[in-house]
């Protein structure tokens, strides 16, 4: 950290890949640690958003939230256990999420992000359908109000977590995506519509993420037709 009116420097902080502590100029000058997140001196412990890191042991404190969903199958395991090429910032997760429609054999996927466990009601929900102009792009009112609604619903019924897939990627990153998606396409009911705009989020945030049934979802399949831009302020 740097003085911004004198150039000197106030602290350096220097840690190993895990975020043990290997130098210190100046302890307890603020209080962020490892990787942005918030350092406790006396636990020594870092918090990252819904849980809380050991760098000592290199594990979470807690379980991950979605259990094996997160496609490691240590619940405690932090960055797969290899933090030099892999990251966790945050300890919140990203999700792709489908809900049923009026048609039995369709359904509708939607972004849900920053939140700390399926049906989180502090998460983001991205939106996305045909606009006023007749473009596909994100669309906040009713739809929004639905996909937030099916969203929360999974909090109480753990079987709803049959239509949620994991998005193995930074929060920030989906987050930056899901703002970018340029509305450049004519929404058409059967694609390019609101399930390919929200699994191209998901296929570009991880490309290598878990596959989904696109039959049932009328769209998917269309995601490469998903433009993105610079991220709407």
């Amino acid at each position: 950290m740097v003085d911004a009116a004198t150039g000197a420097i106030a602290q350096r902080i220097d840690y190993d890949a895990f975020g043990n502590v290997l130098s210190d100029s100046n302890p307890g000058f603020q209080p962020f640690g490892f990787a942005g997140g918030l350092y406790g001196r006396d636990t020594k412990l870092t918090r990252f958003g819904a849980r809380d890191y050991d760098p000592e042991v290199g594990r979470w404190t807690a379980k991950d939230s979605i259990r094996f969903q997160g496609t490691d199958p240590n619940l405690y395991g932090y960055a797969f256990g290899n933090p030099v090429n892999f990251r966790d910032e945050s300890g919140w997760e990203s999700f792709l999420v489908g809900r049923g429609l009026l048609i039995p054999v369709a359904g509708h996927l939607f972004i849900a992000t920053n939140a700390a466990y399926p049906g989180d009601p502090s998460a983001t929900v991205y939106s996305f359908g045909p606009r006023s102009d007749g473009t596909l792009g994100q669309v906040y009112g009713d739809i929004n109000a639905r996909d937030r609604k099916a969203w929360e619903h999974i909090k109480e019924h753990p079987a709803d977590l049959n239509n949620v897939t994991f998005i193995h990627a930074d929060d920030l990153v989906v987050d930056t995506l899901a703002k970018a998606v340029l509305a450049d396409n004519t929404y058409e009911p059967l694609g390019p519509n609101s399930n390919s705009a929200a699994y191209a989020i998901a296929k570009a945030a991880a490309p290598k993420g878990a596959a989904l049934p696109l039959g049932r979802y009328p769209g998917a399949e269309d995601w490469g037709l998903i433009k993105f831009g610079c991220p709407r302020l």
